[in-house]
Order: C-alpha cells, then sequence, then structure tokens
C-alpha cells in the first residue's frame, strides 16, 4: 500500500529526548516565514510508534530529526529499522546530535541519512538549523511515501 502526503503544511517528526530542546525547537520555528508543523517524540520507540500511526492515516512526516542518544530504542536503531522497513525508509532522516565523533556520522551516513548536524550552541544557529530542516522538509513535501 502507498501512501500519499496529503496536507499543505509541512511536517517534521523530531525525536528529541530533552524537553527543553524540543522547546527551543519550538521558540526557533516561530521565527520562521512559513514554519513547518513539528511534532515531537520523547525517544526512539515513540518516533516508531508515531509514524505507524502517521503510516495508518496516510500522513507520513516530510522529514524525520532524530538524536542519536536518547532512552527505550537510541538513533541508530531506529535508523536500522527505518532502513528494514519499505513503508517508511523513503522518508529523508537528518540526525542531530550533541555528538561530532566521526565513527556517528560515518554510521549514520552509512545507514542511510539525508544529513547529519551537530547541535547548535546558540539560539541564532538553532534557527538557523531548523530554517534549513524546514527548507529539506519542503523539498520533500508531497513524495510518494511507498
Amino acid at each position: 500500500m502507498t501512501a500519499v502526503h496529503t496536507t499543505t503544511t509541512t511536517q517534521i517528526l523530531i525525536a528529541e529526548d530533552r524537553v527543553d530542546d524540543q522547546l527551543m525547537f519550538a521558540l526557533a520555528a516561530e521565527e520562521l516565514v512559513d514554519p513547518p508543523e513539528i511534532t515531537f517524540a520523547d525517544d526512539g520507540m515513540a518516533l516508531l510508534a508515531t509514524l505507524w500511526e502517521r503510516h495508518e492515516a496516510g500522513c507520513l512526516p516530510d522529514l524525520i530529526v532524530l538524536d542519536l542518544d536518547m532512552p527505550l530504542v537510541n538513533g541508530s536503531q531506529v535508523l536500522d529499522t527505518l532502513g528494514a522497513d519499505p513503508e517508511l525508509s523513503g522518508i529523508p532522516v537528518v540526525v542531530l546530535s550533541s555528538s561530532a565523533r566521526a565513527k556517528d556520522i560515518e554510521r549514520s551516513y552509512a545507514q542511510g541519512v539525508f544529513g547529519y548536524e551537530t547541535k547548535p550552541s546558540s539560539f541564532p544557529e538553532l534557527v538557523q538549523v531548523v530554517e534549513w530542516l524546514a527548507a529539506v522538509a519542503r523539498s520533500n513535501s508531497g513524495f510518494d511515501q511507498g
């Protein structure tokens, strides 16, 4: 079954276990002229559950933003699950992590991520990153997810 994205708002699903980081993302998105709709998942398990719910509803996100260091199911495990699932593997994923270790970056790209960014250290930098994420999501908006 093929699920086609049917909304006109750009949708980003962010897996981030830190509530303060979620708040900063939301505030940064509010700074944009055309902000995306952002949904947060508190960990990798919640992200996968949200993806399956959205798949059943026929409304997958345009982009997944993934932290690597999360409880229950970490980012690398999420990438493995997404890569093995033909219904979800077409959604672009950007890793946004505090890790700048070459092995984390290389492994993420080997697992098929679209991009890898280290978490910014200032709010203006975060706004720039969210603006880039929104542009990536918009370029993928309306894609055939199947």
